[in-house]
């Protein structure tokens, strides 16, 4: 089709105006004029569906409807140590190109095996059977070590991961909170520096005289408000409420850090 309009607009522009717009970079993305053939791997071989057809070919199909059994008969020869490496919940779609004459194209060459691979649908995102086999297959130590990390050491390491992103968010509203403090506080100066001090005195006393857990918290969240700017990014603001493409948002800046710490000061926890 972008071909086709390509050819379109040359035909009916004149030849300045097409070479100027030669000029300017752009992609073209053409769909290739072919069927829809779709695969997917089961524990005894392989299930194939025609073009729009939710429901699998059967016998009959394949009979009657010959016109796929060149895509068919490519996935019969695939050895089984490869194909018992494709995911059962899979399903590869394909472009199916049987002669090189379309509708409107004529193409220069055909796919190999008459199939452009153009999409991978996962029909079931939690299916851990091909996880399962990766463990059985790094050996019996390796596994051990996989399901103590899945057990014990996951949320960690998602804590960990997503860190960056929510001191970004937090820098951001930390900025944008201190611009606009003058407008949400009646003495923002004055109430900034009684914020601070109560920070600093209210965590040096839980370093010292607090449990260890409570410890390791006030740590933490001091950690994540050096991260976003420190103590000194404290604003005496909790946030500001907006909307944004009909939803309500609210951006938080250091409170959610702060209440943490107010928290464990105040409560144990």
């Amino acid at each position: 089709m972008a071909l086709q309009n390509l050819r379109t607009y040359y035909q009916s522009s004149n030849i300045n105006d097409f070479v100027s717009l030669l000029d300017i970079p752009c992609v073209v993305s053409e769909k290739i004029q072919a069927s829809s053939f779709h695969v997917k791997r089961t524990k005894t071989g392989f299930e194939y569906f025609k073009s729009g057809s939710k429901n699998s070919m059967d016998r009959v199909d394949r009979t009657m409807v010959k016109y796929y059994e060149s895509g068919i008969k490519y996935f019969s020869t695939i050895l089984k140590e490869l194909t018992e490496d494709m995911p059962l919940d899979w399903k590869f779609g394909f472009d199916y190109m049987l002669d090189n004459k379309t509708v409107d194209i004529e193409y220069d060459a055909l796919p190999k095996n008459h199939l452009i691979l153009t999409h991978i649908q996962i029909l079931k995102p939690n299916d851990l059977t091909q996880v399962k086999k990766v463990i059985r297959d790094l050996g019996k130590d390796k596994a051990a070590a996989i399901k103590k990390f899945d057990k014990e050491d996951v949320a960690k390491k998602y804590k960990e991961n997503i860190r960056p992103f929510e001191d970004l968010f937090l820098e951001l509203g930390s900025v944008i909170l201190k611009n606009a403090s003058n407008f949400v506080a009646a003495n923002p100066a004055a109430e900034m520096q009684r914020l601070h001090t109560q920070i600093r005195t209210e965590a040096d006393k839980v370093k010292k005289g607090g449990d260890v857990k409570q410890i390791e918290k006030v740590v933490s969240e001091l950690e994540r408000l050096e991260r976003i700017g420190g103590i000194e990014s404290i604003i005496p603001t909790e946030g500001i409420v907006f909307i944004y493409k009909g939803k309500t948002m609210k951006l938080t800046g250091t409170f959610a850090a702060i209440n943490q710490l107010m928290g464990i000061i105040k409560y144990g926890r």
